[in-house]
């Protein structure tokens, strides 16, 4: 039963795989430009934990970001974000960062921010 439970955690579906770079539809978060304008901004998860975790951009889910890897995803916004990442027992997380479309965001997933 827990073979199961854990085979089909790891199952969702994936919007990137490691090390590439996926792009979030404007239909998640809140559009902040002109209308007519696009506004792309970059956000990368750094994971140095021993798990994939599931990546999670005010409350939906853009993808997995695997063990000791990054995850880059672009999205058509611009300002503040709420970031949380979760594997099987534990979560990271919630945490803020800004989105600016002249600079990447960062988030580091350790081992120390373990919550």
């Amino acid at each position: 039963m827990w073979t199961t439970a854990i085979t089909a955690f790891f199952m969702l579906p994936q919007v990137v795989a490691l090390g590439l770079q996926a792009e979030i539809p404007p239909s998640h978060g809140r559009i902040c430009s002109e209308p007519g304008e696009i506004v792309v901004s970059t956000l990368s998860i750094i994971n140095e934990t021993n798990c994939p975790v599931h990546i999670y951009l005010d409350d939906d889910f853009v993808g997995t970001c695997e063990s000791f890897g990054t995850l880059k995803i672009r999205v058509h916004r611009v300002g503040e974000v709420v970031l949380l990442a979760r594997s099987l027992c534990d979560t990271w997380g919630p945490v803020v960062r800004t989105l600016n479309p002249d600079q990447a965001a960062v988030w580091r997933i350790t081992e120390r921010g373990r919550q």
